[in-house]
């Protein structure tokens, strides 16, 4: 099973419960071990970019936005 198959499968209790789980992992990861916060910032807005540039060369080579659902 996909990963999108499986998080529409488990729900919106399932997924918020996902989603709360991560966030306590790292927070709890965060307390052990220091993480520059320059570090985690480049990582964050590098993946932010990453995805904008693949909505964009995606929707150029489709010619179309239609079908995202």
């Amino acid at each position: 099973m996909r990963f999108g198959s499986w998080w529409k499968a488990i729900g919106l209790r399932g997924r918020a419960v996902g989603i709360i789980l991560y966030a306590v992992g790292v927070w709890i990861t965060s307390q052990f071990i220091y993480i520059s916060v320059t570090l985690v910032s480049s990582i964050v807005a590098g993946g932010m970019l990453a995805i904008a540039v693949f909505v964009f060369l995606h929707v150029l080579s489709a010619r179309e936005v239609s079908g995202w659902v």
